[in-house]
């Protein structure tokens, strides 16, 4: 879906508008958020949709639709590859899942060697005793029979 932001004359006023492009009718609705990235940037757009006031196709089968939008705010993230490699150098790999009621066991698959730390939270907040074993690139944490929901959090630092 394409996102253009611009203007409009609505009822003899200059309001902010979005047009839509893509191969079906979009519906927006309410408070709207919209992640667009490239190469070297990342756009998030979030407004509040106030109307849809007109929609239309193309000969090639493009629909598009106009939109009157209110409280627009853009973030744009500017970054190059060398600062997301220093990003995910310093950042620790972190993953979580849930343990439901009757697991006994969960196993993560695909976890980077380093310097693993491993927390498992009940629904309470408290924590619950668990190891870990390594089987190459996976890692299986076991626990006593859960009578509850449980979070399972690896971190490799």
């Amino acid at each position: 879906m394409e996102y253009v932001f611009g203007s409009a004359v609505r009822r003899g006023v200059l309001q902010e508008a979005l047009k839509t492009k893509g191969d079906v009718h979009s519906n927006l609705e309410g408070i709207v958020e919209t992640k667009r990235e490239y190469d070297d940037s990342v756009i998030i757009d979030r407004f509040k949709v106030i109307e849809k006031f007109r929609s239309k196709e193309d000969e090639e089968g493009n629909c598009y639709d106009w939109y009157t939008i209110d409280n627009h705010y853009r973030y744009v993230d500017f970054f190059t590859p060398q600062k997301e490699s220093i990003i995910k150098s310093v950042t620790p790999y972190t993953i979580t899942a849930t343990a439901y009621i009757d697991d006994t066991s969960i196993t993560f698959n695909d976890v980077p060697n380093g310097n693993l730390s491993l927390f498992m939270i009940d629904g309470d907040n408290q924590p619950v005793p668990c190891t870990y074993e390594r089987i190459n690139s996976d890692v299986k944490v076991s626990f006593e029979q859960r009578t509850s929901l449980a979070t399972v959090t690896i971190q490799i630092s």
